[in-house]
């Protein structure tokens, strides 16, 4: 990471650029569409696949795979291509916890308070390198950390390896090489929580990897959490044009603009159940829904809280919008859906 004062140094050839250059530079329609040759390792990749799943169902894009793969050996260096990943945990820590233990007592006993998520089965898809994984297991939890990239799945291990703490409790730390599909295959017992951190823009098709997360969280309060980026021209400019082109500190090509998503987007796609059983009764409202039996009304998730952030680069660390910040949901963006209680 550059210390601010290069940072500095950096950004002032960009206060010689007119004004109309800049905005041109913003506000031209971006069409960042990937026309790459697919490599023989991309072919091996679809063809394992869509060997083990049904290739309508498949959420794993083969060139992301490819591209955090080759990114393996970079999941444990805070000060490497990834250290924006590290530096958000710094946030995204204290996010979950939040989120998971808002509707609890808060308790005054030593061990509560050493390990606030034990009792909680959590699933990261998407866990790379297991950066957020672990801390979740030392907090208490029970973790599943799942990945597509056979590659990051080992660097993980080896790095748990370094800790026997991870494996003497409260908390424990299982990793996998999988996908999202797969797991809802098995048949994987549901989750309190199911993380999809900085995942869901590099996936192929977000509403079949919404639809499968959903899948896998438990009725009765269980919850799902992703990080994304907003699709707008804030964004754009921010976290390709700085951040990976001209700063450096992202690898180049680690976004793609078009696959950046709206937080209304996500929301309704995450709602899209919930709304439907709304929409029986025009007047139905939330706080009468009643869920009894089995009924479906269980599995539908509803949006609990956005929270938007921005990096600092003062300070290099991520923190929250105020609320009557007029671009908080513009770059980077946590949300929170929970299932229905009884």
């Amino acid at each position: 990471m550059l210390p601010f004062h290069s940072v500095k140094q950096r950004l002032s050839p960009w206060t010689n650029h007119s004004r109309r250059s800049f905005s041109r530079i913003l506000f031209t329609p971006i069409n960042r569409s990937i026309h790459s040759t697919i490599s023989p390792w991309q072919e091996n990749v679809r063809d394992n696949l869509e060997h083990q799943h049904d290739p309508a169902s498949i959420t794993v894009n083969a060139t992301e795979l490819e591209k955090f793969n080759n990114l393996s050996h970079e999941w444990w260096s805070p000060n490497g291509s990834l250290g924006l990943l590290h530096r958000m945990n710094g946030f995204r820590i204290p996010y979950i916890k939040k989120q998971l233990l808002k509707t609890q007592k808060q308790s005054q006993d030593e061990n509560a308070q050493i390990y606030p998520l034990r009792g909680f089965k959590i699933l990261d898809i998407g866990c790379g390198g297991g950066i957020l994984s672990e801390p979740l297991a030392r907090l208490g939890a029970t973790v599943i950390g799942a990945d597509a990239s056979s590659q990051g799945i080992e660097v993980a291990k080896l790095h748990a390896k370094k800790d026997p703490a991870l494996f003497i409790g409260p908390g424990s730390l299982d990793y996998r090489c999988t996908t999202i599909e797969q797991l809802l295959k098995e048949n994987e017992p549901k989750f309190d929580l199911v993380c999809a951190m900085e995942i869901i823009e590099h996936v192929d098709d977000s509403t079949k990897f919404i639809k499968a997360c959903s899948g896998l969280v438990k009725p009765d309060g269980g919850q799902l959490i992703l990080s994304t980026i907003s699709r707008t021209p804030l964004s754009y400019l921010l976290t390709i044009l700085i951040a990976e082109n001209f700063l450096r500190i992202v690898p180049e090509k680690t976004h793609d603009y078009l696959k950046y998503i709206m937080p209304e987007e996500l929301k309704d796609t995450i709602e899209n159940d919930y709304n439907s059983f709304l929409h029986e009764d025009d007047d139905l409202q939330v706080t009468e829904i009643s869920v009894k039996g089995n009924d479906p009304k269980k599995d539908a998730l509803r949006v609990t809280d956005i929270t938007g952030v921005w990096y600092n680069l003062a300070t290099e660390e991520w923190v929250e919008f105020d609320e009557k910040n007029h671009f908080r949901l513009s770059v980077n963006y946590f949300m929170t859906a929970e299932k229905f209680k009884h």
